[in-house]
């Protein structure tokens, strides 16, 4: 996530993140944010992820093709039933 230290204690109590995610790659932490390269490889060494094997979701362009310049797939986010249309043609399910 693109955020910074001052905003990250609201966020975290707010919507509990750490409870629906097994990790996260803040930007703050780790000094670089989204589309930067940095922040996807980060989140592709620290959790071992398969680029190939990995969808991003976001819902801004230049995002995307950040994404997508480290191999990632990727999803444009519109809506949530076109989001869940892309997952289930590219065979992901919850």
């Amino acid at each position: 996530s693109n955020t910074d230290a001052l905003h990250w204690p609201y966020i975290e109590k707010k919507f509990d993140l750490k409870r629906l995610f097994k990790g996260l790659v803040l930007s703050f932490e780790i000094g670089a944010s989204k589309p930067a390269p940095e922040i996807y490889n980060n989140g592709i060494e620290r959790f071992g992820w398969v680029p190939e094997e990995t969808v991003f979701i976001d819902d801004l362009k230049d995002n995307i093709a950040g994404a997508k310049s480290v191999g990632l797939k990727t999803v444009l986010f519109k809506s949530a039933l076109q989001a869940q249309g892309e997952l289930e043609k590219m065979g992901v399910t919850a």
